[in-house]
């Protein structure tokens, strides 16, 4: 064979001659090419397959991480409801005891606080009219505290009394203020006065009533919701000493205010 030949076309170094007919070299051609085709075919039927089977078991692994949550959300749930009964129980316990505390707060033995107020009468002293105003539903019967009295507490005490002299008056005063649960006893007007040919002294005053008064017979003192009546309710105690009352002195001319403002400036 020409090496020139050789070089140039690639041609074999010995003389050949190809006996495989066309029709069979083009079929075996087509074989190859069909088993290729069916390769690669399988080769991408498997890669879905792996893509889906993978999708199903992502699919799987949330589906269990959903169930495992809501098993422990249900079960978070029934914890908390079997706890309902107690906190229903205890908030029941906790409305019938601060309305046994305000029942109880409020609760004074008016016929004893008025035996004892009228038993301190004597033969030179005696009551026209005693009229009492203790805890309701409004609030306290003391009211505002007299800013020069000082007068609170939880109630109020009005009274009108007749003596046959002021002595015997200002003793009726001291013997109320001694009583119990009553406080500052103060003589708001005293009057002479005649009635029939009798000369007595009227007097009229006020008094303050204290939480001695109060039964308290109702009040938890062992609740299980720990109702503190001192801090629920705020009080004046009636025994304080009074608020001080300033009063303004004249100053000796006008002209002196103005120096004082001068030197002060």
């Amino acid at each position: 064979m020409n090496p020139q030949l050789r070089a140039k076309y690639g041609s074999a170094h010995f003389p050949s001659v190809n006996l495989i007919p066309k029709e069979i070299a083009e079929k075996k051609a087509l074989r190859r090419v069909q088993f290729v085709a069916v390769v690669a075919i399988l080769i991408a039927v498997g890669v879905v397959a792996l893509g889906y089977f993978g999708a199903l078991a992502t699919k799987q692994i949330a589906q269990n991480n959903v169930d495992d949550a809501l098993e422990a959300q249900t079960a978070a749930v029934s914890e908390r409801d079997a706890k309902v009964g107690v906190y229903d129980n205890y908030r029941r316990i906790e409305t019938e005891e601060y309305g046994l505390t305000q029942v109880g707060f409020g609760e004074i033995d008016y016929a004893q606080l008025t035996t004892a107020i009228v038993g301190t009468a004597n033969d030179e002293t005696s009551f026209d009219a005693v009229q009492i105003l203790g805890p309701n539903g409004a609030g306290f019967g003391a009211g505002t505290a007299d800013p020069v009295f000082g007068v609170g507490g939880v109630g109020s005490i009005g009274f009108t009394a007749r003596a046959t002299s002021a002595e015997e008056a200002t003793a009726l005063i001291a013997r109320m203020e001694a009583v119990p649960g009553i406080a500052k006893v103060t003589a708001v007007t005293e009057a002479y006065f005649s009635e029939d040919g009798n000369d007595y002294w009227q007097v009229e005053g006020t008094a303050g009533l204290s939480t001695v008064r109060l039964t308290m017979r109702l009040v938890p003192q062992d609740g299980i919701a720990g109702i503190n009546v001192s801090e629920t309710v705020r009080l004046q105690d009636p025994n304080e000493e009074p608020l001080p009352v300033t009063s303004a002195s004249p100053s000796a001319s006008p002209s002196a205010d103005a120096a004082a403002t001068e030197d002060g400036n």
